[in-house]
């Protein structure tokens, strides 16, 4: 398309040389000219619109038939035994979860329903002082086994003569 313009171009100018030249050249440079604008239009390629596919509908044979539909069927069976398999991994994956919580709530109740007991009491002397401790104070530990005193309770301990270590002030 832009040659056959660009030759129209260069078609009226050199007409308008002619007029001016009046040369054997010009007319050669006019007849170029007009040979090139031919061979231009001739290179314009029109666009045929696309034709539609046609359509051919054919009749299946019943075999034919029979496996498609069979095909189909065991494509949506493959589906739906996919889909319940999906959706027990999900469910057996809550009841895990449920199970490892109710473990865990277990696990926390035994260490809550655990008393912790002192052996033979809860209260510790020494035969060779006069106050008494909770079994964890340090200055209960560095009681020999031989010299130490055992309490069930405090009232105990006073009864014997004993009076409360700063670690059981604390509380």
């Amino acid at each position: 398309m832009m040659n056959a313009i660009f030759f129209i171009f260069g078609l009226i100018n050199t007409v308008f040389l002619y007029f001016y030249i009046k040369s054997v050249m010009v007319v050669l440079l006019t007849a170029a000219t007009a040979f090139g604008i031919v061979i231009a239009v001739n290179s314009i390629v029109i666009k045929k619109p696309k034709k539609k596919p046609k359509i051919i509908v054919e009749e299946l044979k019943p075999e034919e038939k029979k496996k498609d539909e069979e095909k189909i069927i065991s494509d949506i069976k493959k589906e739906l035994e996919e889909f319940k398999r999906k959706k027990e991994i999900e469910e057996l994956k809550k009841e895990a979860n449920i199970l490892s919580k109710a473990e865990k709530k277990i696990q926390t109740m035994k260490k809550a329903s655990v008393k912790k007991t002192y052996s033979p009491g809860k209260f510790v002397a020494s035969k060779n002082a006069a106050t008494y401790h909770s079994p964890k104070c340090d200055w209960a530990n560095n009681i020999k086994p031989k010299n130490r005193v055992w309490f069930k309770t405090e009232a105990e301990a006073k009864k014997k003569g004993y009076t409360k270590h700063s670690c059981l002030k604390k509380k």
